[in-house]
């Protein structure tokens, strides 16, 4: 008798999500604009107060549209304003990898690099992140001017918890009631001498950055759990802080044996992603401490943000790595509580779907363009403008209430 047990993955524990993602997609209209922008890797997108958006592009450059995101060009761009400590060498580009305005209205730039004394981490990089590296460090900082890109100056590198790594990930800065600009990026351990670090050991731990000075200084204020990247912050009119959250991580050893991958089946430990979702989660003492993030889509769907409409519906436009990718969408009316079994397609190409209400709602997303078609593998600025489907259109679909993250 075959008493091997059956292989499961994440769809095994959150059968709402699953059955949601076995339907087929919603096609939804949005009016597709193309640029002549590049090079451009996963945009984020924010507003001023006076309605003018940016979203920045690699090489430092920013983006901006001044009629709505019909039209987008390029404002400036940024220098990155820091030089890699004596010793060491860059592993990485140092790349822009997140934006956002100032109370104030000044423009802000996040960045990041990897740098380390190890030569044989530079030619196994892509393969490897230098997870055994003793020497391996990550910087993140951010840039700020006031005179729309002409002069900037920098932060101190964000502060790490002690023998870990900070950065890495994409980042949108997000304006409190209070004052306060929140950012969030996760670490990762450090490998040393004594306590090398192996990859199953290599897990994500999410923590909430704060500026109380107009994005001039920052410091660790809150967690937001392990395994937790790219989360994008909104805050509603009660005070209470909602995030989308990339939740992804390895196998570890609490998985049961047959805990599989959908990747490649691997039931090893360490092997490739089991969890590659996006998830939702919720604060209520300022972004210190966070419920449990919850799972929403399903395998490969992530990278997403949220928005709020005038009437307070929340919307999570994300981004599906498969395929040639593409922006998709799901619809809550009671702050996250419970998402729309309905899955909204706005478009089939391109990385990442940032987004942005205007103050009509309508909602304008960047994403890069899709991935080869030009001749050199650059990938440029692509914008959507769109509405949301009305509450009709949604309920009939019915709804479902996320579980925890496992």
């Amino acid at each position: 008798m075959n008493t091997t047990a059956s292989p499961i993955t994440w769809a095994d524990e959150h059968p709402e999500v699953a059955a949601n993602n076995a339907r087929d997609t919603i096609p939804w209209p949005c009016e597709k604009i193309e640029t002549d922008l590049d090079h451009c890797h996963q945009p984020c997108i924010v507003a001023n107060s006076s309605g003018e958006l940016y979203a920045e592009g690699n090489e430092g450059k920013i983006f901006h549209s001044l009629d709505k995101g019909h039209t987008w060009s390029q404002l400036c761009r940024v220098p990155p304003l820091f030089d890699v400590p004596d010793g060491m060498e860059l592993i990485s580009a140092i790349l822009l990898n997140g934006i956002g305005v100032a109370p104030s209205g000044a423009l802000l730039g996040c960045w990041w690099c990897a740098y380390s004394a190890n030569s044989k981490s530079l030619r196994t990089w892509e393969t490897t992140r230098g997870v055994e590296d003793t020497t391996l460090d990550y910087a993140l900082w951010v840039t700020r001017s006031e005179d729309r890109g002409r002069t900037w100056s920098a932060s101190a590198p964000f502060d790490a918890p002690p023998h870990e790594k900070v950065g890495g990930g994409k980042m949108r800065v997000a304006q409190m009631s209070d004052g306060r600009l929140l950012i969030q990026s996760s670490s990762s351990p450090q490998s040393r001498p004594d306590r090398p670090v192996a990859r199953v050991q290599h897990v994500a731990h999410g923590h909430i950055f704060a500026s109380t000075d107009d994005g001039r200084t920052w410091s660790r204020e809150g967690f937001i759990g392990d395994n937790t990247h790219e989360s994008d912050l909104l805050q509603l009119p009660s005070g209470r802080i909602l995030a989308s959250v990339r939740y992804q991580r390895m196998k570890n050893p609490e998985d049961p044996p047959q805990f599989v991958s959908p990747y490649d089946g691997s039931t090893k430990l360490g092997s490739h992603s089991v969890y590659k979702n996006m998830a939702f989660a919720f604060s209520d003492d300022g972004g210190v401490s966070w419920s449990p993030p919850r799972i929403v889509t399903g395998f490969g769907e992530k990278t997403g943000c949220l928005v709020r409409l005038s009437n307070g519906t929340v919307l999570m436009p994300y981004s599906r790595k498969d395929g040639t990718h593409g922006q998709r969408f799901v619809v809550s009316y009671d702050e996250g509580q419970t998402w729309s079994n309905a899955i909204f397609q706005l478009n089939d190409f391109g990385l990442f779907a940032s987004t942005v209400a205007l103050d009509d709602d309508t909602l304008v997303t960047v994403h890069e363009t899709r991935r080869g078609a030009a001749a050199n593998n650059r990938t440029g600025l692509h914008a959507l403008r769109w509405k949301a489907p009305t509450r009709s259109e949604v309920e009939k679909h019915g709804f479902f209430e996320p579980r925890l993250a496992q």
